[in-house]
């Protein structure tokens, strides 16, 4: 198993809430010319969205598929149960069971609002990437952590408390306009 000493120790330490030192775009290219052709394509495929067809060669990316599922799960049946409703055809089967899931999946679903929401779900993600990243110290899954906290990082710079009152204003006014005439349930 081939080992990435430089590469993994020339990477700035990630905080989630804080701007990265380097772009998603960066942490690739230096990474292509470091790995392989089919590790490179491992590193290419990890994502915080699970994609629930594919199952990776790597057991750390197919851990946080799992673990994202179940987190997923778990608020889409929050969700369901509040407004009464069945969320079976929504569940994506799970490959994993995570017990501390169903508590901090409530924690969650009880914020305030969607980017306080949003926020503690993030939390929670990097809490698992700390537990995930046991035993992995200059090797691929690294890597694919490292990319995971990355994506985190970029997914909180983008947020703009203006952004988001505009698109809210954006949505109100298209649910509200006159010409709206579909039942729209929220």
């Amino acid at each position: 198993m081939p080992s990435y000493y430089y590469l993994i120790s020339s990477l700035s330490i990630l905080v989630l809430g804080e701007k990265p030192p380097l772009s998603l775009e960066k942490f690739m290219d230096s990474c292509s010319t470091w790995l392989s052709d089919s590790k490179y394509k491992i590193l290419q495929d990890t994502s915080l969205l699970p994609d629930f067809e594919q199952i990776s060669k790597n057991k750390v990316v197919n851990r946080w598929k799992n673990w994202e599922t179940c987190l997923r799960n778990r608020m889409i049946i929050a969700r369901a149960r509040d407004l009464n409703k069945d969320a079976t055809s929504y569940i994506q089967e799970e490959r994993d069971y995570f017990s501390e899931i169903e508590r901090e999946a409530q924690e969650a679903y009880s914020a305030n609002n969607p980017l306080a929401k949003e926020k503690i779900l993030d939390e929670i993600r990097w809490k698992a990437l700390d537990n995930l990243e046991c035993g992995h110290l200059f090797d691929i899954e690294m890597l694919c952590i490292y990319k995971l906290r990355l994506m985190l990082c970029e997914k909180w710079i983008t947020r703009k408390r203006e952004m988001g009152e505009k698109n809210l204003d954006a949505v109100l006014l298209k649910f509200y306009s006159p010409e709206n005439n579909e039942n729209i349930i929220l």
